[in-house]
Parts: structure tokens; sequence; C-alpha cells
């Protein structure tokens, strides 16, 4: 039972599909299921409207992306509610829907994992203690409790209490998520990494053009003031011998980042001397991102928080070499040996490694850059793991 997961109007949550299919497919029979939250200034009006449209409130596999069987059902939400009165409507409605779904597939889950808890998890945890099914959470969000209102926190002190297991995806998770439950044993499990969606070349990559790429949004988190200053940094260093590229995915140009707080539109003049050598890409499927990886020389990340890092973890199982902040996730697979750690907004140390790897005085075995990632979280190992964390 998902917080979000891909649907008709969202794509979010493709690594909870892609892990439930997986699943599906390796010894487990999975269903997933997921409210599809319609708000409104009219309780009433809204549902005399799809009364009069013919529109049920029953299970749908019409709205979340198949494969394997994903019910949502709908649940109207007036805006002007309290957050506890928002509350019970949604806990009422993932009960009901539970009832529809044993009463429709004449099937009853052995367990129940909740993938994060906020905002669906606070209302779905309730099947479990209801019908007394074994509950496992994991954990993907950046995690501090009093970042939601105090009646969720109650919530997930709640889910806490009745897990019979709690996983962050990373060892830094599991710090922040033990701060909640002090009693609380929580683990670590780790992504699914497929590495069959990305393989480094088969065919000797070119020494001519040294391309620098990253994936970002304008989002203070990502921290792309410090990639982009990194990169005037380097350009210092950089004796021109061979052409430069630098591939942004994510940002469709230098203007996105006026929508961040406490950005001036006038800084964009101090990165002029950037432009010849950007190349933007707004959104990139991930075949075009693992044939971006094949190309690149670095891969580098320059967040403030990240629970697990997918997009380095990638990067890597690519064989491409990765500079990373100390943003949490990626200190579990990158070590001295497979890539380069840095403080968190620290320019010159991103700068300096990057001229070392241009210089070819820093260099990474690519096959030993791969196998890090598969050895942690590729197919065979996260599924012994799910298998491990399902038994409880």
């Amino acid at each position: 039972m998902p917080s979000w997961y891909p649907n008709k109007k969202y794509a979010s949550g493709s690594f909870f599909k892609e892990q439930a299919a997986f699943l599906n497919t390796h010894g487990f029979e999975v269903k997933v299921l997921m409210a599809e939250e319609l708000h409104t200034k009219s309780y009433v009006f809204q549902k005399l409207k799809r009364v009069f449209q013919g529109k049920h409130n029953s299970l749908s596999t019409d709205f979340l992306i198949q494969k394997p069987e994903a019910y949502s059902f709908p649940v109207i939400i007036q805006k002007s509610w309290s957050d506890e009165k928002k509350l019970n409507e949604m806990d009422k409605a993932y009960l009901t829907a539970f009832k529809r779904l044993i009463k429709k597939l004449h099937w009853f889950p052995d367990i129940i994992h909740i993938q994060s808890m906020y905002k669906y998890g606070v209302s779905s945890y309730l099947i479990a203690e209801v019908y007394n099914i074994p509950l496992v959470v994991i954990e993907h969000s950046p995690f501090k409790l009093k970042r939601y209102k105090k009646v969720y926190q109650e919530r997930i002190k709640k889910i806490f209490e009745i897990s019979r297991k709690i996983a962050g995806v990373s060892h830094f998770h599991k710090a922040c998520l033990s701060m909640v439950n002090t009693n609380k044993d929580v683990e670590v499990v780790w992504n699914l990494m497929d590495e069959r969606m990305f393989s480094y070349p088969t065919y000797l990559k070119s020494d001519d053009l040294f391309i620098i790429t990253t994936i970002l949004r304008a989002s203070s988190v990502k921290d792309p003031i410090t990639f982009f200053d990194a990169i005037l940094k380097f350009m210092e260093l950089y004796d021109r011998a061979r052409p430069l590229e630098v591939h942004v995915v994510g940002l469709s140009s230098l203007d996105e980042l006026t929508k961040m707080k406490d950005i001036d539109e006038n800084f964009i003049s101090k990165y002029e001397k950037l432009h010849h050598i950007l190349k933007f890409h707004s959104w990139l499927d991930r075949d075009n991102i693992k044939k971006l990886h094949q190309k690149s020389s670095v891969f580098v990340s320059t967040s403030i928080d990240e629970p697990y890092g997918v997009a380095v973890r990638e990067a890597m199982l690519c064989g491409l070499p990765v500079i990373s902040t100390r943003s949490g996730g990626p200190e579990d697979t990158i070590t001295e040996d497979v890539g380069v750690l840095v403080e968190i907004g620290d320019v010159e140390s991103i700068a300096m490694n990057l001229q070392a790897i241009y210089d070819r005085t820093l260099h990474f075995n690519a096959k030993q850059l791969r196998n890090r990632v598969i050895s942690q979280s590729g197919r065979n190992a996260f599924l012994k793991r799910m298998e491990e964390f399902y038994d409880t």
C-alpha cells in the first residue's frame, strides 16, 4: 500500500511499481491498493455529480498503472474540512476498499507492506490493525517527524508501535527514523537497482570529449547552486586540451532556478561563461539516461539530503565515476575505491576532483563500480533481502 504510485495523472512512484512487479514474478503474490484523492469545495456537490455521471465508488483498475494488479478507489475530500475530518474520511475509505477487495478477489493477504507512511500510510495501516495482519513499513521520504502536522505525527507514532518491521533505505535514513521511537529496531532495505536496465558500454569510450553529467531540479535540497559554482571553479583549472560538455537533466534552462526561494534572477549573469558548454534536458527516460551515462566521463551529485540516491547508483551501474556530497544515502555505497565523497556545499573539493578525473590522475574501474551496486541492491540481493524482511 503505497503513498504514491504511477497513475493516469502522475508518473511518480515508478520504483514502487517496479519493486511490486519484480516481487510478483519472484515468489510473491502482490496486490496494490491506493486511494484516488478527489479535492472539492463541496462534498455534497461532488458526490451528486459523480452519481449523475454514473461513477461509482467501487474498486477500479483504470486509474493506477497495471502489472501487478493495482486497485484504486475514489475518496472525496472537502478542502474546508479539518485535518481530523479528512483523516477520518480516508480511514473509512481504506477499510471499505479493503473489504471490497478481499470479497472481489476471494483473496486475503499474509502481510501488509506500506511504502512510505505519509500520506496514505497514516490511514491504510488501520487495515493491518483491524484485521490483525502483520504490518511492515519501508519509508522513502527524507524523514523528520516535526515536519508533519500533529495529527499525522500521532498516526506515524502508532504505525511504529504496531508494525512488525520498519526500515529506511540507508543507514543515514535509519538514524532519522530511529528518532521517532528509540525502542523500535529500524532496519535498512536498499531500493531495487535492476542491473538489466543500466550497463556500462561494451565499446571503448572516446577520450576526446570530457562530459560532466548531473540530475537536478530547482530545489534547495538538490543544491544546484553548488553544482554550477563547482563547474565555474573547474573552468578556472581546466586547460581546454579537450572539449567540455556539461549535461543537466531535470532543468530546461538556468532560468528555472529563479523559482527557488531567495534567488535573484540576476544571478544567472554569474554563469554567463558557462552557456556554451551547458546542455539541458528537462526530462529523459531511463534508456536515454543510460545512453548519457555511457558516454559521460563523470557524474556529480550535490544533494543536501538524499535518503537513498537512485541517480548516483544508476550512474555507477553504467561504470561512471561519481562525485557526491555526504548527503546520507550515497555514503552506503560510495567508498574511496569506487567514488568520491565531499562535504555538502564544498565547491572547491568538487572542482578539484573533477580536475583529477579530467587529468586521469584519479580513475576507477568501471566493472568494480557496477559490481558494488549489484552486490548491495541488484536483483538477487534485493530479492534475498525482501524474503528476510517479510519473514515476520
